[in-house]
């Protein structure tokens, strides 16, 4: 795997792949193990709690994402933000970058010999 893009996709397919399996395991015990009573007290926070969590593992992603776009020098705005609104979106949008900026920009850098 000498392709940076490609193991950069791999990476980021597993990433994803487990936050969206530990998101799915948080929910299914946060829905199966709540207390045994109905709290009316706490009936309001648990939507919060969801989104906390969410948000949690976008940041997560983040600071991968950050990670990779400082080694590989991609020249990227609103990735972060992106990520933090919507995981797969961002994640795609910086591989997109990484891909134009790999085949693309390389390509019109290089000096044309005649």
């Amino acid at each position: 795997m000498k392709d940076r893009i490609f193991s950069l996709t791999c990476k980021y397919a597993l990433i994803l792949a487990g936050l969206y399996f530990l998101s799915d395991v948080y929910s299914i015990v946060l829905t199966e193990f709540k207390p045994g009573y109905d709290s009316l007290e706490l009936a309001p926070w648990w939507p919060i709690i969801n989104f906390a969590f969410s948000l949690l593992l976008n940041v997560v992603t983040v600071l991968f994402l950050s990670y990779d776009i400082r080694r590989h020098d991609v020249k990227t705005k609103y990735v972060i933000v992106t990520t933090i609104l919507f995981r797969p979106v961002g994640v795609f949008v910086f591989l997109l970058f990484l891909f134009y900026q790999d085949r693309f920009v390389a390509q019109i850098e290089e000096p044309i010999d005649d």
